[in-house]
């Protein structure tokens, strides 16, 4: 199954303020992750990815993957 969600983050979001997706996902395993940064982030947009309140990626929990103007993707087993 493929899955794609859409985030917006306002430009000068503050780390307090921090933007939130919930999505719906059905039963399974997870293969791939792949988070889109358009040209523009400068890095200074933060992903974090949770499961209930567990930081799954990065799998470090004071970290969070940032980019742009790239796609940043893993395989997952």
């Amino acid at each position: 199954m493929f899955y794609e969600f859409d985030l917006t983050v306002p430009a000068d979001t503050a780390k307090a303020d921090a933007v939130e997706l919930e999505v719906p996902l059905n039963a399974g395993t997870v293969t791939g992750v792949a988070v889109q940064f358009p040209v523009g982030c400068s890095a200074m947009v933060k992903v974090a990815i949770f499961r209930s309140d567990h930081q799954v990626w990065p799998g470090d929990p004071d970290e969070a993957i940032a980019a742009d103007g790239v796609v940043v993707g893993w395989e997952e087993d």
